[in-house]
């Protein structure tokens, strides 16, 4: 809830621009700050690997944080920006959060105990045909050629939403409204909470080929392997082999 008060505090502050070209404020430094503030002082032998600084500690726990996942999304003022945070132990996701402050839907889910919304549990959806079930599409990066995969959904009937978080819609997946989300990028601190949070809730998380994520403790806070893809499950397999007609 920390984090989501710091968000919604300076949110009408203006950004920078990182040397990758992406923004950053305020708000992200804050709470990237307060995160590895507050694991040092209560859990100093844990490491943190965050989006805006990282605190290596040498033990085989790890925390992952994107403090504002969303960033650009944050600065115009709209809803669709998260603080996503989980615990890795030897690659496995335990514990996941995403909150989103504008919204007050917050996620959690701990390895075997389910995903909750709020503190009700939440569970995929089980919609089983392509046509008429929502995707989230993100295409900009990557070698894959996703927005050709975009359009290639759209005249199968899907709906798609293609700007804003990468991690919000895990939390859609998650609570049933959306179908599947897909994604070319690699970042630890994004996809092992959505991993968590969206197995949890009935649904399967992969690389864009299907092969099983495990999550490195590098300071970058990049996996090998090439993107992911969160769904049902239901449909995972068919947005697997569509995705491979575009790589």
């Amino acid at each position: 809830m920390r984090a989501g008060e710091i968000m919604m505090r300076f949110r009408w502050l203006p950004s920078e621009t990182k040397e990758d070209g992406t923004p950053v404020t305020i708000a992200d430094k804050s709470i990237n700050t307060f995160v590895i503030c507050q694991i040092e002082k209560h859990f100093p032998h844990v490491s943190v690997i965050a989006e805006e600084g990282s605190r290596m500690a040498g033990s085989e726990y790890y925390i992952f944080c994107d403090p504002i996942d969303g960033t650009e999304s944050f600065c115009k003022g709209r809803n669709l920006s998260v603080f996503s945070i989980s615990v890795v132990k030897n690659g496995i996701p335990l514990v996941a959060v995403i909150y989103n402050p504008f919204t007050r839907q917050l996620w959690s889910a701990e390895r075997g105990k389910g995903c909750f919304m709020n503190g009700y549990r939440v569970n995929v959806s089980a919609r089983d045909k392509v046509s008429k079930s929502s995707f989230y599409v993100m295409w900009w990066k990557g070698k894959e050629k996703l927005s050709q995969f975009s359009g290639h959904l759209s005249t199968l009937g899907g709906s798609i939403l293609d700007e804003g978080s990468v991690v919000y819609p895990g939390g859609l997946v998650a609570s049933g409204l959306f179908e599947g989300t897909i994604f070319p990028g690699n970042n630890s601190w994004e996809a092992a909470t959505m991993h968590l949070i969206v197995a949890e809730a009935g649904g399967r998380f992969t690389d864009l080929h299907g092969n099983e994520i495990t999550y490195p403790c590098s300071i970058d806070g990049c996996f090998e392997g090439v993107g992911h893809i969160a769904s049902n499950g239901i449909l995972h397999d068919e947005l697997i082999s569509l995705v491979s007609l575009f790589s």
